[in-house]
């Protein structure tokens, strides 16, 4: 789980992946880039966990102006309606 988590963050991935393109197996000698299917993981997570977060991210910063567009836009309206009424 930790090791995830430092490929979602970026802090430290780098070697955390060569690691694991490294190892074969227990009790077998490493090589290096024994593995290439881990190196594709952890390409694909970063990939699909960055695009995820910045999609989220947006979406959030988003959600939030377009709900304060909408409530100035109703209390625009409500003063409108008072200044006509008076």
């Amino acid at each position: 789980m930790s090791t995830t988590a430092e490929a979602i963050t970026l802090e430290g991935y780098v070697e955390v992946m060569l690691r694991a393109t490294d190892a074969r197996g227990i009790n077998e000698s490493g090589d290096q880039d024994a593995s290439r299917i881990n190196a594709f993981f952890f390409v694909l997570l970063i990939i699909l966990v960055a695009f995820l977060s910045v999609q989220l991210f947006v979406a959030i910063v988003t959600d939030a102006l377009g709900a304060s567009d909408a409530e100035q836009t109703i209390l625009m309206e409500i003063a409108q309606r008072a200044k006509l009424s008076a």
